[in-house]
């Protein structure tokens, strides 16, 4: 369990990165890159 949450954890992370680095280029905010992620986060959880 503990490794599943470091694992989310760790996708979250990356994937708040990813969508500061493509904020700076243009092509997608990070609320939505942060909303997509948690809905993939679920759906990975069920």
């Amino acid at each position: 369990m503990k490794a599943f949450l470091f694992a989310a954890v760790m996708v979250g992370l990356i994937a708040v990165g990813a969508g500061f680095l493509l904020n700076g280029v243009g092509f997608s905010s990070p609320e939505r890159t942060m909303s997509s992620s948690a809905v993939r986060l679920g759906d990975a959880a069920q």
